[in-house]
């Protein structure tokens, strides 16, 4: 190959092609393991915020189901005779002892009480340290003395009178031989429980959990959150309204909340025999602080590897510029003494190692 065919091959520009395809292809790769790595933070988040609302739900089904149980058998068990006043010191004992029976290892329930048909309390559990209040001024307690036949009732969340706590009153009515209203026997869930388990997860900066009701969307108990809000009802248009559709128990919802405009990931679990849900929900910036992380060093790495490249490229270049232009003067030198070696009057010839002729003038 000819020193001048040599140059050219140099000067080539398929290397420079290659490369810059090789580095398309490698960003290409590298964009796509981001978004891998996106999707996989964002189904995680799903999962995770999915889990811990179905653990919460898991649990206060079973409470509530034993609790409607409880409240059945009670009202199978209490006498009709019972449910005066004046009978009290005679059933006392007994009734009290079995409202006690109920509450074992449930932490959930700060306890169950017995009101005849004016509200006031007849028997109680921890009946020692219980005030008799009345209650007849209470919405649930009107709903049932006027429609006894509602079955199981919930109440709103309420301070109890006799714990000074807020609580959800489980209710049942009472009734007596020909259905009229008697009473009620009802159970009272512990919001402050449900407040220290709430506080125990690791919600990041922008994350919730909350308990609505599902058949209003009234709040019961949210961390972070505060007393004002308690029996506040989302609007028509809140996402939790219009994504949780009738007959679906689990789902994920993606939303900007429209109180402090961050955007978040929630997990859904809906009570299936109860009016509730939880909710827990992830700031996506929380989710994707990682994710961000790995961007901007994948980002950084991919920027200095194109500039190590683009500065070996070019000092790739200033190197065949120089190396051309010394085999341009070599092949200068050698035409040049070529010539002369012609214009001597002797005869001039050069062998190699082998003693084979290289070069000889037309003299020789």
């Amino acid at each position: 190959m000819s020193e001048r065919a040599r140059i050219r091959e140099m000067r080539s520009p398929i290397p420079s092609v290659l490369l810059a395809v090789a580095l398309v292809i490698l960003t290409a790769l590298l964009t796509y393991q981001l978004w891998l790595s996106y999707y996989d933070q964002v189904r995680a988040a799903e999962v995770s915020t999915r889990n811990l609302a179905s653990i919460f739900e898991t649990r206060l089904d079973m409470i509530l189901h034993r609790t409607d149980a409880d409240l059945v058998a009670l009202a199978k068990d209490i006498p009709v005779a019972a449910l005066e006043q004046k009978s009290v010191p005679i059933y006392a004992r007994e009734i009290n002892a079995k409202l006690d029976s109920r509450l074992f290892s449930v932490e959930e329930m700060a306890g169950y009480r017995v009101h005849d048909a004016n509200g006031d309390t007849l028997y109680s559990s921890d009946s020692a340290h219980t005030q008799r209040v009345n209650i007849s001024d209470r919405t649930y307690f009107k709903a049932l003395r006027e429609s006894p036949d509602l079955g199981l009732v919930f109440s709103d969340v309420v301070t109890g009178r006799s714990t000074g706590r807020q609580i959800l009153v489980v209710v049942r009515a009472l009734r007596d031989e020909q259905g009229k209203f008697a009473g009620i026997v009802h159970g009272m869930l512990e919001l402050e429980y449900y407040r220290k388990q709430f506080r125990l997860l690791d919600l990041g900066k922008d994350g919730f959990v909350a308990l609505r009701r599902s058949d209003n969307h009234a709040l019961i108990v949210q961390i972070p959150g505060v007393a004002s809000e308690v029996n506040q009802r989302l609007g028509s248009d809140h996402p939790f309204v219009k994504g949780i559709k009738p007959g679906e128990r689990a789902l994920n919802l993606h939303f900007v909340d429209a109180l402090d405009g961050r955007s978040r990931i929630a997990g859904i679990q809906v009570v299936p025999d109860f009016p509730f849900y939880f909710v827990v929900g992830f700031g996506r910036s929380d989710v994707l602080a990682g994710w961000r992380s790995q961007v901007v060093v994948v980002a950084l790495s991919t920027l200095l590897l194109f500039a190590l490249v683009g500065a070996l490229m070019r000092r790739l270049g200033r190197m065949r510029v120089r190396e051309a232009g010394i085999l341009d003067n070599l092949a200068q030198s050698e035409t040049q003494f070529s010539e002369l070696a012609q214009l001597v009057p002797v005869g001039i010839a050069h062998f190699d190692a082998e003693g084979r002729y290289t070069f000889v003038n037309s003299r020789h």
